[in-house]
């Protein structure tokens, strides 16, 4: 499970095979047998699963859902950065949030290059990594959906639009305009990032977009090489795979 600030995105694993995946909203943060409930009824439509691994930047639910899931028999194991470190993956960023670090060591454990990984949801973060599995750092954005709505909340004349790239860059209307300015200008920085960031690391990054709206840049975009919207997710089934910490994964005890 990917614990994000807007949702909390699950992913059923067969081995490293991803055969569903399913959301919940991060808000209202539920009481605990309401996350039971919810759990319980994935659970007798799949089976009941061996164990959950997740990481989480947004932390009110926790309780909430570890209790849950202890109720239910489910051994979970939450990856942080010592997990990461304990598998080979070095961090060399202060304080950087979990999801930016489960992205880099999933990337590198399938590209062993090195890359940028463009992550497109609430925030907007650029994260680089290098050989031999290095974290070196990045930088974080406002998130285009928040850049939109902040716009048309602060602008009387203004509205919220689509997020969906308009026919030409000349807008004929206030709906074309904003639709232009969102995307095309939205589309600019990313480019003009991963160019000035490619240009500081000295070297060529393979550009990597995900994230819950990076289908709406990723073909309008110079330099993303490749769209993997179920990223973090497939790092952390390869991280329950890893010997050397999938023995901490283990019953939680409820929380009442």
């Amino acid at each position: 499970m990917d614990g994000g600030n807007s949702t909390l995105h699950f992913g059923e694993f067969r081995g490293p095979q991803l055969q569903d995946q399913w959301r919940l909203p991060s808000h209202p943060v539920l009481p605990e047998p309401e996350y039971q409930a919810l759990l319980a009824a994935q659970v007798a439509q799949r089976g009941t699963p061996q164990g959950v691994v997740f990481c989480s930047v947004f932390k009110a639910p926790l309780p909430a859902l570890e209790a849950a899931l202890a109720s239910l028999g489910i051994p979970v194991l939450e990856i942080g950065q010592k997990e990461l470190e304990q598998v080979g993956f070095r961090v060399l960023a202060q304080g950087a949030g979990i999801d930016r670090l489960v992205n880099g060591y999933a990337a590198w454990q399938k590209w062993k290059r090195d890359l940028v990984v463009v992550d497109l949801g609430t925030a907007t973060t650029f994260d680089v990594v290098a050989s031999p599995g290095v974290f070196l750092g990045g930088a974080i954005f406002t998130g285009l959906e928040l850049c939109a709505k902040a716009l048309a909340q602060n602008a009387e004349a203004l509205f919220e639009v689509p997020l969906e790239f308009p026919k030409q860059i000349i807008g004929k209307n206030t709906r074309e305009a904003l639709q232009s300015g969102i995307l095309f200008g939205y589309s600019s920085l990313v480019e003009t990032m991963l160019e000035k960031i490619a240009a500081s690391h000295g070297a060529t990054l393979f550009g990597i977009a995900t994230g819950g709206l990076a289908h709406v840049l990723y073909d309008q975009t110079a330099h993303l090489d490749r769209w993997e919207p179920t990223l973090t997710l497939e790092g952390l089934a390869g991280l329950a795979q890893d010997e050397r910490i999938n023995g901490n994964l283990k019953p939680r005890v409820g929380h009442g």
